[in-house]
Protein backbone atom coordinates (compact mmCIF):
# COMPACT_ATOMS: atom_id res chain seq x y z
CA UNK A 1 0.00 0.00 0.00
CA UNK A 2 1.38 3.26 -0.99
CA UNK A 3 0.65 6.56 0.22
CA UNK A 4 0.24 9.60 -0.98
CA UNK A 5 0.16 12.43 1.84
CA UNK A 6 -2.83 11.11 4.85
CA UNK A 7 -2.98 13.37 7.49
CA UNK A 8 -5.35 12.36 10.61
CA UNK A 9 -5.60 15.62 12.51
CA UNK A 10 -7.79 15.94 16.03
CA UNK A 11 -7.83 19.75 17.61
CA UNK A 12 -7.22 19.51 21.90
CA UNK A 13 -9.55 21.14 23.95
CA UNK A 14 -9.44 24.79 24.04
CA UNK A 15 -9.50 24.76 27.78
CA UNK A 16 -9.91 28.99 28.21
CA UNK A 17 -11.60 29.86 31.39
CA UNK A 18 -15.43 30.80 31.95
CA UNK A 19 -14.17 34.16 33.10
CA UNK A 20 -10.85 34.45 30.83
CA UNK A 21 -11.04 37.12 27.76
CA UNK A 22 -9.56 35.82 24.95
CA UNK A 23 -7.77 38.10 22.86
CA UNK A 24 -6.80 38.21 19.33
CA UNK A 25 -3.81 39.54 18.01
CA UNK A 26 -0.65 41.33 19.51
CA UNK A 27 -0.41 44.75 19.89
CA UNK A 28 2.60 45.01 19.22
CA UNK A 29 1.78 43.65 15.27
CA UNK A 30 0.57 47.72 14.99
CA UNK A 31 3.79 48.98 16.87
CA UNK A 32 6.36 48.13 14.24
CA UNK A 33 7.59 45.99 17.51
CA UNK A 34 9.23 42.24 16.54
CA UNK A 35 6.21 39.86 17.72
CA UNK A 36 7.67 36.89 19.45
CA UNK A 37 6.92 33.71 17.48
CA UNK A 38 4.73 31.41 19.83
CA UNK A 39 5.93 27.62 19.50
CA UNK A 40 3.24 25.04 19.06
CA UNK A 41 2.49 23.51 22.58
CA UNK A 42 3.40 19.53 22.82
CA UNK A 43 2.89 16.78 25.33
CA UNK A 44 5.36 16.54 28.59
CA UNK A 45 4.92 12.90 29.48
CA UNK A 46 7.76 10.31 29.49
CA UNK A 47 5.61 7.85 27.50
CA UNK A 48 4.42 11.07 25.03
CA UNK A 49 5.71 10.67 21.38
CA UNK A 50 5.98 13.88 20.06
CA UNK A 51 7.82 13.22 17.09
CA UNK A 52 8.30 9.28 15.59
CA UNK A 53 10.21 8.94 11.87
CA UNK A 54 9.81 5.48 10.04
CA UNK A 55 10.69 4.06 6.82
CA UNK A 56 9.03 0.49 6.12
CA UNK A 57 7.85 -1.31 2.76
CA UNK A 58 8.92 -1.64 -0.35
CA UNK A 59 10.40 -4.82 -2.07
CA UNK A 60 11.09 -6.98 1.13
CA UNK A 61 10.36 -10.18 2.83
CA UNK A 62 7.12 -9.93 5.24
CA UNK A 63 9.89 -10.82 7.76
CA UNK A 64 11.63 -7.61 7.23
CA UNK A 65 8.45 -5.58 7.26
CA UNK A 66 7.18 -6.94 10.62
CA UNK A 67 10.66 -5.98 12.55
CA UNK A 68 10.96 -2.74 11.47
CA UNK A 69 10.65 -0.23 14.25
CA UNK A 70 10.94 3.84 14.12
CA UNK A 71 14.81 5.12 13.40
CA UNK A 72 13.71 8.17 15.66
CA UNK A 73 11.43 8.97 18.08
CA UNK A 74 11.05 11.79 20.61
CA UNK A 75 9.02 11.61 23.44
CA UNK A 76 7.55 14.33 25.69
CA UNK A 77 10.25 14.80 28.12
CA UNK A 78 12.87 15.38 25.70
CA UNK A 79 14.32 11.34 25.25
CA UNK A 80 15.17 10.19 21.98
CA UNK A 81 15.35 6.81 20.76
CA UNK A 82 16.82 5.74 17.85
CA UNK A 83 17.65 2.41 15.83
CA UNK A 84 21.67 1.31 17.34
CA UNK A 85 24.45 0.25 14.86
CA UNK A 86 23.89 -3.25 13.67
CA UNK A 87 26.62 -5.71 13.56
CA UNK A 88 26.90 -7.42 10.18
CA UNK A 89 25.80 -11.02 10.88
CA UNK A 90 22.92 -13.21 9.39
CA UNK A 91 20.15 -13.93 11.20
CA UNK A 92 20.71 -10.66 12.76
CA UNK A 93 20.04 -10.13 16.58
CA UNK A 94 16.71 -11.57 17.80
CA UNK A 95 16.28 -8.07 19.68
CA UNK A 96 17.16 -4.94 17.41
CA UNK A 97 19.47 -2.36 19.55
CA UNK A 98 18.70 0.81 20.16
CA UNK A 99 20.25 3.75 21.58
CA UNK A 100 18.66 6.73 23.47
CA UNK A 101 19.89 10.29 24.33
CA UNK A 102 18.10 13.59 25.43
CA UNK A 103 17.88 16.76 24.05
CA UNK A 104 16.78 19.67 25.77
CA UNK A 105 13.50 21.59 25.75
CA UNK A 106 14.68 24.53 23.75
CA UNK A 107 15.74 21.78 20.99
CA UNK A 108 12.33 20.57 20.87
CA UNK A 109 10.82 24.06 21.07
CA UNK A 110 13.29 24.74 17.97
CA UNK A 111 12.90 21.40 16.37
CA UNK A 112 8.59 21.88 16.46
CA UNK A 113 8.84 25.76 15.25
CA UNK A 114 10.93 24.41 12.16
CA UNK A 115 7.67 21.94 11.73
CA UNK A 116 5.65 24.47 11.82
CA UNK A 117 7.36 26.51 9.61
CA UNK A 118 7.39 24.15 6.91
CA UNK A 119 3.82 23.55 7.12
CA UNK A 120 4.25 19.91 8.48
CA UNK A 121 1.65 20.98 11.45
CA UNK A 122 -0.95 21.66 9.07
CA UNK A 123 -3.98 19.73 9.12
CA UNK A 124 -4.31 19.94 5.44
CA UNK A 125 -3.05 16.66 3.56
CA UNK A 126 0.56 17.60 1.71
CA UNK A 127 0.76 15.85 -1.94
CA UNK A 128 3.88 14.14 -2.00
CA UNK A 129 3.50 12.09 -4.89
CA UNK A 130 2.78 8.32 -5.82
CA UNK A 131 4.99 5.61 -7.25
CA UNK A 132 3.79 6.53 -10.63
CA UNK A 133 4.66 9.95 -10.53
CA UNK A 134 8.01 9.59 -8.68
CA UNK A 135 8.88 7.26 -11.12
CA UNK A 136 10.46 4.43 -8.83
CA UNK A 137 9.59 1.26 -7.81
CA UNK A 138 9.42 -1.24 -4.97
CA UNK A 139 10.57 1.73 -2.72
CA UNK A 140 9.79 2.31 0.54
CA UNK A 141 7.92 5.39 2.45
CA UNK A 142 9.12 7.56 4.77
CA UNK A 143 6.60 8.39 7.72
CA UNK A 144 6.56 11.23 9.95
CA UNK A 145 4.12 11.92 13.01
CA UNK A 146 4.25 14.71 14.87
CA UNK A 147 2.30 15.62 17.69
CA UNK A 148 1.80 19.10 18.78
CA UNK A 149 -0.66 22.12 18.38
CA UNK A 150 -3.18 20.32 19.89
CA UNK A 151 -3.44 17.22 17.14
CA UNK A 152 -1.74 14.45 15.54
CA UNK A 153 -0.30 14.68 12.00
CA UNK A 154 0.51 12.46 9.77
CA UNK A 155 3.11 12.78 6.66
CA UNK A 156 3.56 9.82 4.10
CA UNK A 157 6.44 10.12 1.65
CA UNK A 158 6.95 7.56 -1.13
CA UNK A 159 10.96 6.91 -1.88
CA UNK A 160 11.50 10.19 -0.26
CA UNK A 161 15.46 8.88 0.34
CA UNK A 162 15.91 8.98 -3.66
CA UNK A 163 16.83 12.06 -5.65
CA UNK A 164 13.62 13.45 -6.89
CA UNK A 165 15.40 13.89 -10.54
CA UNK A 166 13.48 10.29 -11.38
CA UNK A 167 10.13 11.63 -10.97
CA UNK A 168 9.49 13.11 -14.23
CA UNK A 169 5.66 13.13 -12.99
CA UNK A 170 6.50 15.15 -10.04
CA UNK A 171 4.50 18.89 -10.25
CA UNK A 172 7.05 21.41 -8.62
CA UNK A 173 4.43 21.87 -5.41
CA UNK A 174 5.66 18.10 -5.17
CA UNK A 175 9.24 18.61 -5.34
CA UNK A 176 9.15 21.32 -3.13
CA UNK A 177 7.22 19.60 -0.49
CA UNK A 178 9.51 16.37 -0.54
CA UNK A 179 12.82 18.50 -0.03
CA UNK A 180 11.01 20.61 2.42
CA UNK A 181 10.23 17.16 4.33
CA UNK A 182 13.69 15.49 3.53
CA UNK A 183 15.32 18.82 5.08
CA UNK A 184 13.16 18.73 7.91
CA UNK A 185 14.00 15.47 8.61
CA UNK A 186 17.65 15.99 8.20
CA UNK A 187 17.67 18.53 10.91
CA UNK A 188 16.99 16.26 13.80
CA UNK A 189 18.85 16.84 16.63
CA UNK A 190 21.44 14.04 17.16
CA UNK A 191 23.37 12.75 19.82
CA UNK A 192 26.29 15.58 19.38
CA UNK A 193 27.57 15.04 22.99
CA UNK A 194 28.06 10.98 22.71
CA UNK A 195 26.05 10.36 25.55
CA UNK A 196 23.94 7.99 24.11
CA UNK A 197 23.30 4.91 25.93
CA UNK A 198 21.55 1.15 24.90
CA UNK A 199 17.44 1.53 25.06
CA UNK A 200 15.89 -1.43 26.98
CA UNK A 201 12.72 -2.30 26.02
CA UNK A 202 9.98 -2.99 28.90
CA UNK A 203 7.67 -4.87 26.14
CA UNK A 204 8.49 -6.98 23.13
CA UNK A 205 6.33 -7.74 19.96
CA UNK A 206 6.91 -11.05 19.12
CA UNK A 207 6.00 -12.42 15.93
CA UNK A 208 6.04 -16.80 15.18
CA UNK A 209 6.25 -18.69 11.76
CA UNK A 210 7.25 -21.91 11.19
CA UNK A 211 10.59 -22.95 10.89
CA UNK A 212 11.79 -23.21 7.26
CA UNK A 213 15.57 -24.30 7.51
CA UNK A 214 16.98 -27.32 7.23
CA UNK A 215 15.38 -29.86 9.10
CA UNK A 216 18.15 -31.07 11.02
CA UNK A 217 19.11 -27.11 11.32
CA UNK A 218 18.98 -27.08 15.44
CA UNK A 219 17.01 -27.45 18.43
CA UNK A 220 13.53 -26.85 19.19
CA UNK A 221 13.07 -23.97 21.59
CA UNK A 222 9.85 -23.78 24.06
CA UNK A 223 8.48 -20.61 24.30
CA UNK A 224 8.46 -18.41 26.36
CA UNK A 225 12.37 -18.84 27.03
CA UNK A 226 13.96 -19.95 30.46
CA UNK A 227 16.47 -17.04 29.99
CA UNK A 228 17.09 -13.51 28.11
CA UNK A 229 17.68 -13.54 24.75
CA UNK A 230 21.03 -12.23 23.62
Amino acid sequence: EQHVGGVDAQPGPLGHPPTAAVVTGDPREHSGAEVPRRVPEHPTGADDVVLQVTTQGGFVPVEASLATIPEYTLLGDGTVIVQAPMILIYPGPAIAPLNQFAVTESQVQKLLAAAEKAGLLNPEPINYGDMGEVGIADAPTTTLVLNAAGRTVRHDAYALSFDDSFGGGLSEAQRQARRALAAFLGSLPPDTDGNAVPYQPEELAVYVAPYRGEPEGGDPVVWPLDSDLD
